[in-house]
């Protein structure tokens, strides 16, 4: 919303959309929250999670990924990593380990006429867990563009994507966070995937495949429930030029950061003001403003033509002075 202070405009954000903003940097650390889409249904919103350690393995590489829509469940894998026995060097989830989320809700309970979901945010964490003796190498980590799977992906491969990112082995989270691609993903859906795997994933590369190296991981996901089994539902207040205004700026990142998540959500909610402001709301002032900018561009270049003319006058009395020198 626009809020007015002695004639100049501002932007507040709405709370809900602040909640939302924050919690699509920094699922980790924000509170289980809801979409501020309109219309309003209430929802029972839920922050799961799992936990975990991955090795890099006999050929050096490793790897951690994250499927956010199958952790709507307690009874279907939502991310895979590798033990130190891993063998080989590209993704693949059928020969590495998996993990469930700590949702109250199965597989079972999730039905087109009974319950349905929508993941609000999700993110996966990682970092290096090991001695410092044995620390080294480097991480690649890539949120598919598409949500395809990183199943069969080589080094090589990640690494083409334009969204993908390159880091070093460090104690720091490296987090990647979730964004919805499709409207699918924004939508309620009773029927969650079985077979699927990660789409969002960090490979780590060791210099020493004889040195297993240790990586912490973390992945939380906040999901909306709907349906008669979901109790403890809530509204939240809609705000559909806000959520605009936070889908817009969300999805100029690739989901990929390496500064602490909840400096990255300061950021965002500030850029979020931004483009309300200039984006939808401060159109006026935007216009308003640029002809202020070709005001004073005008006024510069007339003092400028003013101040040659006193120098070319200067100059003239001054020439034959300096003739005399």
């Amino acid at each position: 919303m626009v809020v007015s202070n002695q004639g100049k405009k501002h932007v507040q954000v709405s709370a809900p959309c602040v909640d939302y903003c924050h919690a699509l940097c920094n699922p980790f650390d924000s509170p289980a929250v809801g979409m501020p889409t309109f219309p309003s249904l209430p929802t029972l919103k839920q922050k799961v999670y799992s936990r975990g350690t991955a090795y890099t393995g006999t050929a050096g590489v490793g790897f951690v990924t994250l499927r956010p829509n199958q952790a709507c469940v307690n009874d279907v894998p939502s991310v895979w990593y590798t033990a130190p026995t891993y063998s080989a060097v590209i993704i693949d989830h059928t020969t590495s380990s998996s993990a469930t989320s700590n949702s109250m809700f199965s597989l079972a309970d999730i039905d087109p006429d009974g319950t349905s979901v929508r993941i609000v945010a999700s993110g996966l964490r990682v970092r290096y867990g090991g001695t410092e003796l044995n620390r080294g190498g480097f991480k690649v980590c890539l949120v598919d563009p598409t949500h395809q799977t990183l199943q069969g992906r080589n080094e090589a491969s990640l690494n083409s994507e334009l969204q993908a990112k390159r880091v070093a082995v460090t104690r720091q989270w490296t987090s990647l966070v979730y964004r919805p691609v499709t409207t699918n993903e924004i939508s309620f859906t009773g029927t969650i995937s079985t077979n699927g795997s990660g789409y969002m994933g960090v490979m780590m590369v060791s210099p020493d495949p004889s040195i297993a190296e240790l990586f912490e991981w973390e992945a939380f996901t906040i999901v909306e429930y709907q349906g008669a089994n979901a109790r403890g539902q809530t509204h939240t207040d809609p705000d559909p030029i806000g959520y605009a205004a936070v889908s817009a700026v969300a999805n100029k990142t690739n989901g990929i950061m390496t500064v602490p998540s909840s400096s990255a959500a300061k950021e965002m909610t500030t850029a979020v003001s931004h483009y309300i402001a200039h984006g939808i709301s401060g159109v006026n002032d935007v216009v308003a403003s640029a002809d202020r900018a070709i005001a004073t561009a005008s006024s510069v270049v007339n003092t400028a033509s003013k101040a040659w003319t006193i120098f070319e006058d200067v100059f003239a009395v001054a020439a034959p002075l300096l003739a005399l020198i």
